[in-house]
């Protein structure tokens, strides 16, 4: 069950392809000794007995609502704003699924973002890792805003919403996203 003052990390399962990226990913997080919660949302076009694994593997699995994508975004940019309707949890820490946790990173939890909404990524505008509070009315607002520009550019309008919310911006350090190659898969980034 989830509790009040809880917080998570989350990624997601897009596709078939994608569910054994994020099923390292849970594995890796497990590893570092993080204290919060692990959570996977998966499209619902994951076969069934991937989705089934992916429930053993987290501690909560979301089937992405696809229905609730007002705004045509293709499912990597929508599953970012959908990560806003978790309203169980106090703080979302979304990772992409080609992460991999090297070592406890959990006080990214800690980085302040205030009382109003706001979204705590890297300074590129790289929404790989996004740090993030659940709220309903901000999915509306910013699904209605993307509607009426045509779905597109997800993390341009998330930092030009986010710079009409807050007084100065906060970036996670680089220090939390290298890129390396993995050989097999090709690319993917080390967080720690």
């Amino acid at each position: 069950m989830i509790g009040s003052k809880s917080e998570a990390w989350a990624t997601c399962a897009l596709n078939d392809e994608q569910v054994a990226k994020a099923l390292v990913l849970a594995n890796s997080l497990k590893r570092s000794s993080t204290n919060r919660s692990i959570v996977v949302l998966v499209s619902p076009s994951v076969s069934s007995h991937l989705r089934n694994a992916l429930g053993e593997a987290f501690h909560h699995k979301f089937i992405l609502e696809e229905d609730r994508n007002e705004a045509g975004l293709k499912p990597d940019e929508f599953v970012k704003l959908f990560a806003l309707t978790l309203h169980g949890f106090d703080k979302i820490l979304f990772l992409w699924p080609s992460m991999i946790v090297l070592r406890n990173s959990d006080e990214l939890f800690e980085i302040p973002n205030g009382d109003k909404q706001s979204f705590v990524c890297m300074e590129n505008m790289d929404t790989s890792i996004l740090l993030l509070k659940p709220s309903l009315d901000v999915f509306r607002v910013l699904t209605a805003i993307l509607r009426s520009r045509n779905g597109s550019g997800v993390d341009k309008i998330l930092k030009n919403w986010t710079g009409n919310q807050t007084q100065m911006p906060v970036y996670i350090k680089k220090k939390y996203n290298r890129k390396v190659n993995l050989g097999i898969n090709g690319n993917g980034t080390l967080l720690g």
